[in-house]
């Protein structure tokens, strides 16, 4: 397992325990990397959410997209559009996650063939709509657009760049959550903090 958070440490103790009881590593915990490539590169089955998510799709692999109170759902030709609508995660009922994820990775791990399809699919549906230059053509038609526009509508074409580039930066806000919509300021600093190094 790959990546950090809060629910780290709770991760490690149920991993060491399912690792005592099997009397051999079972679940390794590697904790986050700044360069994830090689755990995604190496996977048969990406398990996910977000980000994570889309580059499980991007290496070709087949994803389960795991999200809130027990959502389960493998990304396939039936659940894409979904996920293109809501992003990549969801809210399951509280109840039988565990059960469903182990039935959706009992499926794929039988099924060589159909990983293989679903991560070719998966490729297929990420890199038109995600890759970087297509990522650019849009914003650069975005900024034609506003450039060309009457005044009024240029206002609003502004706006519109404005959550393209809070979108590509991987830092929306749902409306009222701490305190409403992120200003200006605060678009700005996470751009600055998720740089990276200069």
């Amino acid at each position: 397992m790959v990546g950090g958070g809060h629910g780290e440490g709770r991760v490690r103790t149920l991993a060491a325990q399912i690792n005592a009881a099997a009397g051999e590593v079972v679940v390794q915990v590697v904790g986050p990397r700044l360069d994830p490539r090689a755990a995604y590169d190496s996977a048969d089955i990406v398990v996910g959410m977000g980000g994570s998510a889309l580059k499980g799709l991007a290496f070709g692999k087949p994803v389960v997209v795991v999200g809130a109170k027990g959502y389960v759902r493998l990304v396939e030709e039936s659940s894409v559009p979904t996920f293109l609508f809501q992003g990549w995660y969801g809210y399951g009922r509280g109840h039988g996650h565990v059960d469903a994820l182990e039935r959706v990775l009992a499926g794929l791990v039988e099924d060589g063939a159909r990983r293989a399809r679903l991560g070719a699919y998966g490729l297929g549906v990420v890199g038109p709509r995600f890759a970087l230059a297509g990522a650019i053509d849009r914003q650069i038609d975005i900024y034609r657009a506003a450039r060309s526009a009457s005044p009024g509508r240029r206002a609003r074409l502004g706006g519109l760049a404005g959550s393209a580039r809070a979108l590509a930066m991987g830092r929306t806000h749902r409306p009222g959550a701490l305190g409403g919509w992120p200003g200006r300021a605060k678009l700005e600093a996470n751009s600055r903090r998720w740089a990276g190094p200069e």
